[in-house]
């Protein structure tokens, strides 16, 4: 056997190598970006699990949400920023599951039980003047989404 054929035999292997490599690779890229996606979810749903946790368990933080959803006013400026802090946690759940729906990334039945939780969010007074002074810390779109979907009522699905 010459060279040039061994040359030519373990170019072919190398070039093979390269392809199952690329090919292994590509898998685990595909796996993690599943595993991501799916621990981004998860998270959005243990952000939620909290704040109604804190809801149940605390009856003095209970009386102030539900007095801060009935609107402004009803507060002392304290509780009131007590009640601000609060929701920012259940609309910053909405936001970043609003974004794992615009990626593709969540369930779209999980996404349906979003788009009503955050109806009955902001069919409470409270919420919606809380949305008002704060919307402009969001992303854009998804300010544009709960305006058109969600406060007007229109759908959103």
């Amino acid at each position: 056997m010459n060279w040039t054929k061994v040359s030519a035999i373990s170019d072919m292997i190398i070039a093979v190598s390269v392809i199952v490599s690329l090919i292994y690779v590509a898998s685990q890229l595909e796996q993690n970006t599943k595993a991501l996606r799916l621990a981004a979810v998860v998270n959005t749903t243990e952000i939620w699990t909290q704040q109604q946790s804190l809801l149940a368990q605390n009856k003095e933080l209970n009386e102030l949400f539900w007095t801060g959803m009935e609107g402004q006013g009803l507060l002392s400026q304290a509780d009131n920023r007590r009640f601000e802090s609060f929701m920012s946690g259940w609309v910053q759940a909405f936001q970043q599951s609003y974004l794992l729906h615009q990626s593709g990334s969540m369930d779209p039945g999980l996404w349906e039980n979003q788009v009503q939780s955050m109806k009955w969010v902001f069919s409470n007074k409270g919420a919606v003047l809380y949305w008002e002074k704060w919307k402009d810390a969001h992303v854009t779109s998804f300010v544009s989404y709960v305006d058109e979907n969600i406060i007007s009522n229109k759908g959103g699905v």
